[in-house]
């Protein structure tokens, strides 16, 4: 007798629309933030990217041509469906909802005083940061490519990061004590090893920026480096020599 076989194969064909998708860095899905409220999201597929939208209950209040959005939106108090959505250029449609709780708190603010927004600096890079709101800052946390790094249960921070030479892209973020959540954004190029012995020399100033209208006392943050090490730094104001250390780095205040 013949013996028949019958062989069944299950094959399935994913469509190219499933290798694209969008991500949401800010803010997080089920958080409390206050308005304008910061979205940061990136859209992906084999096909590119023709363009974003932010959709808020069924209005879409933002739209970009691009892969990327960054930018703050105006919400009203309450429960808030939000849908990032992205087409690709074959007409691809994705989207990423979230669900807010949008709050009438204003104040809340994050100020960065160093490093500034756009510089080149050493590593390790050194964050100096405060957050205020009407309600208390419950913590702080410095974002470094989507990773967090440093956190701090604090209204203030000052910590140094080793970061990889390259440019990288920062959130300082902040939340107060009924969990809102704020941040200030930034981007900053590490040109390598502030060590002695590896910099290039030279002498960064993180803060103040030059030229800038600043408060006394005023913050001074910088950084210096040179094949030969680095004995001492000075700041000096007017001719007057006003600051001296033993050190290859500074960071203090100054009336």
């Amino acid at each position: 007798m013949r013996s028949v076989w019958l062989i069944t194969l299950l094959l399935v064909v994913l469509p190219t629309a499933c290798l694209a998708g969008v991500v949401v860095v800010v803010p997080a899905d089920n958080t409390t933030v206050s308005s304008p409220t910061h979205f940061v999201a990136q859209a992906s597929s084999v096909n590119g990217i023709a363009s974003m939208t932010i959709n808020v209950d069924s209005q879409d209040v933002y739209k970009i041509n691009s892969s990327g959005l960054d930018t703050y939106v105006p919400l009203a108090p309450g429960t808030r469906r939000v849908l990032i959505k992205a087409w690709d250029n074959k007409g691809n449609y994705m989207d990423s909802a979230l669900t807010l709780n949008v709050t009438s708190a204003s104040g809340n603010a994050v100020t960065v005083t160093a490093p500034a927004d756009g510089a080149t600096v050493f590593s390790p890079v050194q964050f100096l940061a405060s957050a205020s709101s009407p309600n208390g800052i419950a913590s702080m946390t410095v974002n470094v490519d989507s990773q967090d790094l440093y956190r701090v249960n604090s209204d203030h921070l000052d910590t140094t990061l080793s970061l990889a030479t390259g440019t990288h892209r920062v959130f300082v973020k902040a939340w107060d004590n009924k969990g809102n959540y704020f941040d200030r954004t930034l981007t900053i190029s590490v040109s390598g090893s502030g060590s002695a012995s590896t910099g290039s020399p030279g002498i960064t100033v993180s803060s103040p920026a030059n030229n800038a209208t600043v408060p006394s006392p005023a913050h001074f943050v910088a950084v210096a480096s040179g094949s030969g090490g680095i004995a001492s730094m000075t700041i000096n104001i007017d001719s007057q020599d006003a600051f001296k250390i033993n050190s290859d780095h500074l960071d203090t205040y100054i009336n």
